[in-house]
């Protein structure tokens, strides 16, 4: 076998027969450093032309390339034509099917992950779990999922930015990954909430694991933007199928509670529920529940105007809607004490759908036209 060189076209090998000519092309041209003609003509003997075409794309990054092998005989403009119509064809398919291809990929991964950690999202975490629970029905098996949470992750974006913010979450991630199995799976469910469902992991098993992510966390060094060092600490909670839910929904709000708690002990904690936590939770949530269906049946909200304001100027530029609540007594209840229960609850959309019905009412009865 002798070894054939061209440059356009890769490695090429042949073996030469009594009454023909076997040619097998290897080629690569994506991620390579190499520009090419988009024709290439290369002479293979003296019996053989071979004549290709290629595509490359930016967007979905895609390539391709195709060829036909001719002999040497006179070529008249309709063979060249035909052999040209040939070549543009198949290369337009090559092209269609691959990028379709690569779109597609795209659009799988995408509707399962969370586009900045790449980790599962919340949709994709509850379906596996929901597989999981299945699968322990089945088999009697057990499961436990850590909650994990950045102890004053708000300071970190208010005082650096969204973006420094965002980093600090890949960091993590990549750091809670080096812990944990290549069975485990871990999942990004809401701004700085990060779960791992591990299975055939005992409550005590978890805890390790827990302890373990503390410890990487804790010992890492995190530079700012202004070039200072900052430690970061997390809050975790852990809870074990079967003995602590049988509804993974159930579950997740469980762990949300479990997480206030952990951060109300001063952060950096790993906290396990027993029994008298469980009764105090389900008792808050109940309440809770109650208390967001009472609202929006009264329209007890109140828009909550938070300025945006102009470093730079110094000037107010713009206001963030939140919302409070009015209980009967008139006590106002801030938004961290019922968002988490209005989304697991699904009420969420229509409280938002009253706050923004108020705040229109408070713009127009103020006359303010600069929306």
């Amino acid at each position: 076998r002798d070894l054939v060189r061209s440059r356009g076209l890769g490695d090429v090998y042949k073996r030469q027969y009594e009454d023909y000519v076997i040619v097998k092309f290897m080629h690569n041209i994506i991620n390579s450093t190499d520009f090419y003609p988009i024709e290439d003509e290369i002479q293979i003997e003296n019996n053989l032309k071979l004549r290709t075409k290629k595509i490359t794309v930016k967007y979905p990054v895609v390539g391709g390339i195709v060829g036909v092998g001719v002999t040497l005989d006179e070529m008249d403009p309709i063979k060249e034509m035909a052999i040209e119509v040939v070549l543009s064809s198949l290369i337009n398919f090559v092209g269609s099917v691959r990028a379709l291809f690569e779109y597609t990929k795209e659009l799988e991964f995408y509707a399962t992950r969370d586009p900045l950690t790449h980790l599962y999202n919340h949709r994709m975490f509850l379906e596996l779990a929901n597989l999981e629970i299945e699968k322990c029905k089945r088999t009697k098996g057990v499961f436990s999922i850590i909650l994990l949470d950045i102890d004053n992750f708000r300071f970190i974006n208010n005082q650096w930015g969204h973006d420094y913010g965002n980093t600090v979450l890949q960091e993590l991630t990549s750091m809670i990954k080096l812990t944990i199995r290549d069975s485990d799976i871990i999942a990004r469910l809401s701004a700085d909430d990060i779960c791992i469902l591990l299975p055939e992991t005992e409550i005590e098993q978890a805890k390790s694991v827990a302890e373990r992510i503390k410890e990487t966390i804790v010992n890492k060094d995190f530079t700012t933007p202004t070039g200072s060092r900052i430690n970061i600490t997390v809050s975790q909670a852990i809870i074990s199928y079967p003995p602590h839910f049988t509804h993974i929904e159930d579950g997740l709000k469980l762990l949300s509670n479990l997480i206030r708690k952990a951060q109300d002990m001063g952060g950096n904690t790993i906290i396990v529920p027993d029994s008298k936590d469980i009764e105090e939770i389900l008792l808050k949530m109940s309440e809770k529940t109650q208390l967001l269906i009472k609202t929006i049946e009264d329209k007890n909200i109140v828009p909550f105007w938070q300025p945006i304001v102009d470093l730079k100027t110094e000037s107010i530029v713009g206001a963030e809607l939140l919302m409070r609540i009015v209980k009967p007594d008139g006590s106002i209840v801030s938004a961290s004490e019922f968002i988490d229960m209005a989304e697991a609850t699904g009420l969420i959309n229509k409280l938002d759908m009253i706050n923004i019905e108020k705040a229109f009412e408070q713009i127009n009865k103020q006359k303010y036209d600069k929306l």
